[in-house]
């Protein structure tokens, strides 16, 4: 019997993945030094401003108190968000392209287009945080390398 090991193995198959009805998303940090804590707390302020941009532009009216975080942060360490509804897979994609270095206006879906034209800075920012704290931006990019290759980004 493997349940106990079941959090164990969906985070070493993927980063990107739905459980039940809650979407998980992990961010490897491979940080070896300290982390400074207001990085920490201004990459989760920036998170939470994405969610809740994405959730008004998409109109997915999701329950944003339902929002949460398991951290494991030993540097390195894993960050895991986990949420119910579709907002959490929409963030992935979206510092997928920032981590890929993508202009966003050159995003086929005019929604996602939208978003992030309008919250490129915070984008930029959040980038910045993910630098800053090692976040392994392959893992970032790993759910959508089919997606990125097949429009020829």
């Amino acid at each position: 019997k493997v349940d106990r090991y079941a959090p164990y193995i969906d985070k070493v198959i993927g980063n990107l993945f739905k459980k039940g009805d809650k979407t998980h998303y992990i961010l490897n940090v491979d940080k070896q030094d300290d982390i400074n804590f207001r990085d920490l707390n201004k990459l989760m302020d920036n998170i939470e401003y994405i969610i809740n941009e994405i959730n008004t532009e998409f109109n997915f009216n999701e329950n944003l108190d339902e929002f949460f975080v398991k951290i494991n942060l030993q540097s390195p360490g894993k960050l895991e968000l986990i949420k119910a509804g579709k907002s959490l897979a929409i963030l992935a994609y979206l510092l997928n392209l920032v981590s890929c270095g993508i202009d966003p206006k050159t995003e086929k879906d005019p929604q996602i287009k939208s978003i992030a034209t309008k919250i490129q800075g915070k984008l930029n920012n959040t980038k910045t945080i993910i630098d800053t704290l090692d976040i392994d931006t392959d893992d970032l990019t790993q759910p959508f390398a089919n997606k990125t290759k097949k429009n020829g980004n």
